[in-house]
C-alpha cells in the first residue's frame, strides 16, 4: 500500500492505492519480482544463437545472464559487441559478460538482438544473442482532478498502470473522510464507485462531491484493482 499526500489550498489529501497481482487476483501487498539465475536461460553457444534474459527497470550495468562464450575456445579470448541493438548493452572484453547501458521497459520492447564476436587463437566466431526483457509488477499511480479541493466541487480519481492497463471489472474505488482533523486518525467511508469512461491503461473513479461538513478534514481516495500483466 502506497500513500501520497498532496497539499491543496485548504488541506491535505491522502491518495492511497493497492495494486494487483498477476492475472485476475488482487491484493494489498507488494508483489515480489522473480529472480532468474544466470543459468536459467543458458544455451549452448555451439549452435551460434543463444538466449539471455534481464528484468525490466534495472539500472545501467545490470548483468544479462551468464557470459557469452564460444564452445571450445583456444587460448585467451577477446570479446566485442555489435548488431542493431548493441547501443543498449556493453560487454566485458575479457569475460564475455553482457550488461545493460540503461533501464529497459518490457511494455515498450520485449526482445533485443546483439552479436558477440569472440576472438581466440583460432580466429573469430560470431555468436548471435537474443535478449528477452522480463516483466515485473509495477504499481499504479493515482492522480486527483482538481488538486485544490473545495466543498461542493466535483472531484475524480484517476488510476494509471504501466503493466498493460487496468481490468475494469476488478476495480473497486473508495472515498473516505477523516473523522476529525487528524490526518493519521480514523476515516469514515463516504462513497465508492466503479471505473468511469476511461479505458486502456487508465481507469477513472465515479465522481465524488465533498460537502460543507467535510471542510477542514482530510480526504482519502483508495483503489484496489487487477492489471493486465
Amino acid at each position: 500500500m502506497t500513500t501520497t499526500w498532496v497539499r491543496s489550498a485548504a488541506t491535505l489529501m491522502a491518495l492511497t492505492f493497492f495494486f494487483g497481482l498477476s492475472g485476475d487476483q488482487t491484493g494489498s501487498s507488494a508483489v515480489s519480482a522473480s529472480t532468474f539465475s544466470s543459468s536459467t536461460f543458458f544455451s549452448s553457444e555451439s549452435s551460434g544463437t543463444v538466449e539471455r534474459q534481464v528484468a525490466e527497470n534495472q539500472p545501467a550495468g545490470t548483468a544479462v545472464g551468464a557470459p557469452v562464450t564460444p564452445a571450445n575456445p583456444v587460448g585467451a579470448v577477446a570479446y566485442s559487441l555489435g548488431g542493431s541493438d548493441a547501443a543498449g548493452f556493453s560487454i566485458d572484453s575479457a569475460s564475455g559478460r553482457l550488461r545493460t547501458t540503461g533501464p529497459l521497459d518490457y511494455e515498450t520492447r520485449k526482445r533485443y538482438a546483439v552479436t558477440v564476436t569472440a576472438t581466440d587463437d583460432n580466429g573469430s566466431t560470431e555468436i548471435m544473442v537474443s535478449i528477452q526483457v522480463s516483466d515485473l509488477e509495477e504499481p499504479g499511480v493515482i492522480t486527483v482532478i482538481p488538486t485544490a479541493v473545495r466543498a461542493g466541487q466535483v472531484i475524480r480519481g484517476r488510476l494509471a498502470d504501466p503493466d498493460g492497463g487496468v481490468i475494469p471489472k476488478n476495480v473497486i474505488w473508495g472515498w473516505s473522510v477523516s473523522a476529525g482533523g487528524d490526518r493519521d486518525g480514523p476515516y469514515i467511508k463516504v462513497a465508492s464507485g466503479l471505473p468511469g469512461p476511461l479505458g486502456g491503461p487508465k481507469a477513472e473513479a465515479t465522481a465524488f462531491t465533498p460537502s460543507g461538513d467535510h471542510a477542514g478534514k482530510y480526504l482519502k481516495v483508495s483503489v484496489q484493482y487487477s492489471d493486465r500483466r
